[in-house]
């Protein structure tokens, strides 16, 4: 049996394509989920950032997280749970495990869903893609 090479290259291409798209939106959700966290931070130290800081929370959540009132919490775990759960031509959603550690060392234990929007956009003439991301708790999404 002789196997042609090119007949299987597209293949395996599609399946790296795939696999780097899911760690590039694995890096974008965990990036935002972790700018989200740091603005909580900054909300609650600096009450005179309040009104900024729920523009920007609400660009990355428009429906806050529900996440612990605790003025310091850590993110110490951000794992995908599955590559994607709704896909459709420019948008896809993921759903993603996290561990965040209080300053009382309490662990809160819940899962997330990154919301992915592609767009292409010109750069300096060239069309590139562009990704928007939004994050919502699991139950409202």
């Amino acid at each position: 049996m002789t196997i042609n090479n090119a007949e299987s290259a597209p293949a395996v291409e599609t399946l790296d394509q795939t696999a780097r798209i899911g760690l590039d939106y694995n890096f974008l959700a965990k990036q935002k989920f972790q700018d989200y966290i740091d603005l909580l931070r900054l909300q609650r130290t600096h009450p005179a950032f309040d009104e900024s800081t729920k523009e920007s929370l609400q660009k990355i959540a428009p429906n806050p997280l529900m996440l612990p009132t605790a003025e310091e919490i850590t993110l110490e775990k951000f794992d995908p749970l599955s590559l994607e759960i709704n896909v459709e031509k420019t948008s896809t959603s993921m759903l993603f495990k996290y561990e965040i550690r209080t300053a009382k060392d309490s662990t809160y234990l819940d899962t997330i869903v990154g919301n992915f929007k592609r767009t292409q956009i010109m750069l300096d003439g060239k069309k590139t893609a562009n990704t928007q991301v939004t994050l919502s708790d699991y139950g409202s999404h």
